[in-house]
């Protein structure tokens, strides 16, 4: 008589391997992110708020989102080492702090550069983390604000004349509040605010040492409000929050470069707010944070970026 053969059941090696992946998590934003935004939140909506108090929790907020969440660029980037003849990619640049810990060691050439700020709002960046922060803010008294927050790359072109893809991968998480609320005095005017990450390429200037001129940008919308009538009710007076990723090719941009000049290649977060509210007669409102509340931030992290060739046109 046959024997029936048994079904096959899961091994426990198989079972044990099957819990070596790292779990995707629900969220981008950790819990500790989640305490130290509403920190944030609580911060800048307050009446008495001082750039210098935003600044000040800049570096916690970046340190947050850069070396946790969504991110996770605190892990080694790379490591080689099995690999004996392996060298480090020549398009390949990461923060400055990774370089201790990636196989093999990158030369100083391919690291970050570059970073800095701009706008007449707060922002913060860092080219040792890629870590960038832009906050803006408006009153009823100053209707426009923006901040930028940029980290770059040295490029030196090898071929006279030449087009190179430049490909930032950007992690960005965004917050903002957009709340009027003059009752019984009527108002009239809209409220808008948004983000962005700005790819561009600056050539240094062959006389006036550390300056740049800008040659090209690219703009990606990374969350725009759109003009809001400021005497509805559609956003309540609560912070909202989202994620958005840019990886692989997302914001690929290609440049036009000549030989024997020095580029920054960068990558820009830009926040901004605008409003024209007024009284329903025209007339100026005075600033009272209990009751006007419009700002946007944006933390990013940017793990590392690829400058390419994409095509030499003359050698």
């Amino acid at each position: 008589m046959a024997k029936t053969r048994k079904p096959r059941t899961e091994s426990k090696r198989g079972r044990t391997r099957a819990r070596q992946f790292e779990a995707i998590p629900l969220g981008a934003i950790t819990p500790a992110e989640e305490r130290l935004a509403l920190k944030f939140d609580t911060l800048v909506t307050s009446a008495t708020v001082k750039d210098r108090q935003i600044k000040a929790m800049q570096p916690e907020i970046i340190g947050a989102k850069v070396r946790g969440g969504s991110a996770k660029t605190g892990k080694q980037l790379v490591d080689f080492r099995p690999v004996s003849v392996f060298t480090w990619p020549d398009a390949l640049y990461i923060p400055r702090d990774q370089q201790a810990s990636s196989r093999p060691k990158p030369p100083d050439s391919r690291l970050y550069s570059h970073d800095w700020t701009g706008g007449n709002g707060v922002a913060t960046a860092s080219r040792d983390t890629g870590g960038l922060f832009a906050y803006a803010a408006a009153a009823t008294t100053d209707p426009s604000k923006s901040a930028d927050a940029a980290v770059g790359i040295t490029y030196s072109p090898a071929s006279s004349l030449s087009y190179v893809t430049y490909e930032p991968d950007v992690y960005c998480s965004i917050g903002y509040r957009m709340f009027v609320d003059f009752w019984p005095q009527l108002t009239s005017g809209q409220v808008r605010l948004g983000t962005s990450l700005i790819m561009a390429a600056w050539l240094r200037s062959p006389v006036l040492s550390g300056s740049y001129e800008l040659v090209r940008w690219n703009e990606v919308v990374v969350f725009d409000s759109l003009a809001q009538d400021a005497g509805s009710n559609v956003f309540p007076n609560i912070r909202h929050t989202l994620q958005r990723n840019f990886i692989n090719s997302a914001l690929a941009t290609t440049f036009l470069v000549e030989g024997g000049r020095t580029y920054v290649f960068g990558v820009v977060a830009r926040a901004w707010v605008r409003h024209n509210v007024t009284s329903s007669t025209g007339k100026p409102i005075p600033q009272d944070a209990t009751k006007f509340r419009l700002y946007a931030e944006m933390v990013c992290s940017v793990p590392f970026m690829a400058a390419t060739v994409k095509q030499v046109l003359i050698p």
